[in-house]
C-alpha cells in the first residue's frame, strides 16, 4: 500500500499514458529499468498476444498480476479480466492484493476515485474468487454489468468454461509438476488455446498476458516461441511500436538464455 504523495498529477487519465510513471506514483516505489521495459509492453494494446519468460524472483506476480490488474480497470472500469495462477488460492491472493490496495491506498483514491462497490463500502467484504468494482454493478447501465471486472481461476479450471473476457493474464501456470510428461504438457496447452484463449471471442480487446518460468523446451512457454511471429532474445530492447516487430501472432520475450530448455 502507498504512502500518500503530496505531489500526485493533477490529471490521472494523463498518466496512464507512461504505465511506468503510473506505477511509480500509484505504490510510491521506483520501477527498475526493465520493469519499466515491460510495462510498455505489457500495456500495448496493438499487442494481442504476448509472453515473457524470466527466472523466478523478478516480482512478476506482483507486478504484472496485481499492478496490472488495476492498471487496466485505471484505464476503464468495464474490462472483464481473468487472472490465472498455478492453483486458485494464488490466484485469490491476487484478488485479495488488488482488494487491499482499493481499501487504503490514497493515491489511487485521489486520482481515480473509490473503486469499491457500494456494499463494500458499507462494510461487506469482497470475494476472493471473483469481483466487481463501482460503475460495474448489476443494472449500472451496461451489458457488461452483469460480468465481473476480476476473476481468479486456477491452471485447469472447468470454470473458465464459457466465460467471458478482455484481457487474459496468466501469471506462472507452467511448473515442474503440471508439465512433467508429454502427456501433462500436450494436456495444458490444449486448456489454454481450446478453452482459455476462446473467452476472449467477441471482445474488442482481446488482450493475451502470459509471464512466467518456463522448465522443458516443449512445455507451453515453448510452444509459444515456436509458435511466435517475433522473438525477442537477451539482450534485444526493442520497444513494441518498433516496425521489425511483427504483431501478427504471439510475441515472445524471452529474459534469461539458460531458462526453460530442459527436456522431458
Amino acid at each position: 500500500m502507498a504512502p500518500e504523495s503530496p505531489g500526485l498529477p493533477d490529471d490521472g487519465a494523463a498518466l496512464l499514458g507512461s504505465p511506468p510513471l503510473w506505477a511509480a506514483t500509484i505504490f510510491g516505489h521506483s520501477v527498475p529499468r526493465l520493469h519499466s521495459w515491460l510495462w510498455r509492453w505489457y500495456t500495448a494494446e496493438h499487442i494481442k498476444n504476448l509472453c515473457f519468460v524470466m527466472p523466478a524472483g523478478h516480482a512478476k506476480t506482483a507486478v504484472f498480476a496485481t499492478e496490472g490488474a488495476m492498471f487496466w480497470l485505471c484505464r476503464d472500469r468495464r474490462l472483464r479480466i481473468a487472472s490465472i495462477q498455478k492453483i486458485l488460492d494464488q490466484a485469490q491472493d491476487v484478488l485479495m492484493g488488488v482488494q487491499s490496495e482499493y481499501e487504503g491506498n490514497s493515491n489511487l483514491r485521489a486520482l481515480y476515485g473509490d473503486f469499491r462497490p457500494p456494499k463494500e463500502r458499507a462494510g461487506f467484504p469482497w470475494s476472493t474468487e471473483k469481483m466487481r468494482v463501482s460503475g460495474n454493478e448489476p443494472g449500472a447501465g451496461s451489458l457488461r454489468s452483469k460480468t465481473h471486472n476480476l476473476h481468479a481461476f486456477g491452471v485447469g479450471a472447468e470454470g473458465i468454461l464459457g466465460e467471458r473476457f478482455d484481457i487474459i493474464n496468466a501469471d506462472d501456470i507452467v511448473t515442474r509438476k503440471n508439465s512433467a510428461t508429454p502427456v501433462l504438457r500436450e494436456r495444458q496447452r490444449l486448456w489454454f488455446n481450446e478453452v482459455v484463449k476462446k473467452c476472449l471471442v467477441g471482445s474488442p480487446l482481446r488482450l493475451t498476458r502470459l509471464f512466467g518460468t518456463p522448465f522443458f523446451y516443449d512445455d507451453l512457454y515453448g510452444f509459444i516461441r515456436d509458435h511466435a511471429t517475433t522473438i525477442l532474445k537477451p539482450g534485444d530492447w526493442r520497444e513494441p511500436d518498433d516496425p521489425s516487430v511483427d504483431a501478427s501472432g504471439w510475441v515472445y520475450i524471452h529474459l534469461d538464455a539458460e531458462t526453460g530448455f530442459e527436456e522431458g
